[in-house]
């Protein structure tokens, strides 16, 4: 998805439970991480594993595209038929 922030504004504590890339097409956008902050000028881009947060700070008007990139299907399926089994376990 594309994402656009006027200079000097933020979004707070952000979090995924997929992996991200953050991919700055124009102005400037820093990401406040818990142990350092990244600068992307336009024309950067940032990868970033699930469950990290961050805050999204608008150094200048910017635009930014927000990538999610989700476990295959298989896994998907995976964890559905791990959690039937579980439950219907927990049933008996």
């Amino acid at each position: 998805m594309q994402i656009a922030m006027k200079a000097n504004t933020c979004m707070h504590e952000q979090t995924a439970a997929a992996r991200i890339s953050v991919h700055s097409v124009n102005g400037h956008i820093r990401l406040h991480l818990p142990e350092r902050v990244v600068d992307l000028p336009a024309g950067h881009l940032l990868a970033l594993d699930q469950c990290v947060p961050h805050d999204v700070e608008a150094a200048e008007d910017n635009a930014f595209l927000l990538m999610l990139s989700w476990p295959p299907k298989t896994k998907i399926e995976e964890t559905k038929t791990r959690r039937k089994k579980t439950t219907h376990h927990l049933r008996k």
